[in-house]
């Protein structure tokens, strides 16, 4: 369980990372900015690798956390980045991560839940 506190911790540095990418900018500067886009994809993915190590047990014990589309935003940014659409994707890190980031502090401040 050790791991899952670490893999909790590491998924909400890769939100914060996407949050610092994304200040001041909105959706028509960032469509316009490659690198952001880039840097963002990139830290999506390993917010989704951090959550695939959670086993189908474990993800059953939080189930507010939207498991299956993390894991599916992922397999979108990995296996067809070209086809990627912008304007989903800034969606999802603007309004969706917020979210996702609440959910996992509430799982961290609950230690008895994650032993150290």
């Amino acid at each position: 369980m050790k791991d899952r506190k670490i893999n909790i911790k590491k998924m909400l540095d890769y939100i914060e990372k996407i949050e610092s990418c994304i200040v001041g900018l909105d959706y028509g500067n960032f469509f316009l900015m490659e690198e952001k886009i880039a840097a963002t994809s990139f830290y999506l993915a390993q917010i989704a690798e951090h959550a695939s190590r959670f086993t189908e047990i474990e993800r059953g014990q939080y189930p507010t956390i939207p498991w299956k589309y993390i894991r599916a935003t992922r397999n979108i940014i990995v296996h067809d980045y070209d086809g990627l659409d912008i304007e989903s994707f800034w969606n999802t890190i603007t309004e969706d991560l917020p979210a996702l980031k609440k959910q996992l502090q509430e799982v961290l401040d609950k230690k008895s839940n994650i032993p150290t």
